[in-house]
């Protein structure tokens, strides 16, 4: 297998395969990981833009995409820039943008599909500002928490559109330990307590928070983000005209999803949310909440 070097599995290979430690062997290859990196510009005013991506793939996949990946973080001068890991932002001169492309081609020879989010900051505080909130209600600040909603909004995504991806079976999801722990853990928490069983069928096991210097799918994750965000902003951040673009020329269709919620579309979210809150509170059970609310309802 090309994950072996002399007999022996390779750094970048071993891990991968730890993310899968405590599972039998003959799951650990098939199991799906969904990789995520979040993209914000570093003043974060409120008109900035937000957005998550990544990756899906099995285990098998990840594991030759890291070799390959690893292999081109060893090139360097005269040719190349000298790298420890791969962060796009830091790859956009003539010479960066060359090498980023190799990179890219990684990722078109292993993996097979993605999926984004973004939120403009200033609709969700709009949306969350037009709900009158009750007073019984507390930690409502997670709400226009940017990592919180992204991630329900990827993983209800990936829940309605798993059969486009040809995705089946639970995600185990994976994290740059960069990311607002907190604030993904407790979304995750929520959807896998109180969400549709659609989606509770789909989330694997506690999310894991890596580094991107040792985790190489992290790493395409951010080259993911960062064109996606700079996609959107080229298009003034209209989610209808938006097309992911690269420097380069994209060689094979990948099946991807990107979710965009519009001013609207958040409202109804809070709605919901304000809906399934009194009903939790009138001791209705969660099964039967999950069924009965929904942004679209």
């Amino acid at each position: 297998m090309s994950l072996l070097l002399g007999g022996q599995i390779s750094p970048s290979a071993q891990r991968v395969l730890a993310l899968v430690s405590g599972m039998p062997a003959k799951q650990r290859l098939s199991r799906v990981l969904l990789v995520l990196q979040a993209y914000i510009d570093e003043s974060y005013t409120n008109d900035a833009l937000f957005v998550m991506a990544g990756y899906v793939a099995t285990v098998e996949q990840w594991l030759a995409f890291s070799d390959e990946w690893a292999s081109l973080l060893g090139l360097g001068p005269p040719h190349f820039r000298e790298l420890s890991e791969l962060h796009m932002a830091e790859m956009t001169s003539p010479l960066g943008i060359e090498q980023s492309e190799l990179f890219y081609r990684v990722i078109e020879r292993h993996l097979r599909a993605s999926v984004s989010c973004s939120i403009k900051v200033s609709d969700l505080h709009a949306a969350f500002a037009s709900i009158e909130w009750p007073d019984w209600l507390d930690n409502l600040d997670i709400l226009t928490s940017d990592y919180y909603m992204a991630f329900q909004f990827i993983v209800n995504g990936l829940a309605t559109e798993q059969g486009k991806l040809g995705l089946s079976g639970p995600i185990d999801i994976i994290f740059d330990d960069n990311s607002n722990k907190a604030k993904c853990l407790r979304a995750w928490d929520l959807q896998k307590r109180i969400g549709p069983e659609s989606i509770r069928s789909m989330l694997g096991d506690t999310p894991i928070f890596r580094s991107s210097h040792s985790t190489m799918p992290l790493q395409a994750a951010d080259l993911l983000a960062y064109w996606t965000r700079a996609s959107l902003i080229e298009h003034d951040c209209d989610s209808a005209s938006f097309e992911l673009k690269y420097p380069w020329e994209m060689k094979s269709k990948m099946r991807r999803i990107h979710l965009y919620y519009e001013p609207e579309m958040l409202k109804r979210n809070f709605r919901a949310t304000l809906l399934a809150c009194e009903l939790a509170r009138a001791g209705v059970r969660p099964d039967i909440i999950s069924a009965l609310v929904s942004p679209e309802k």
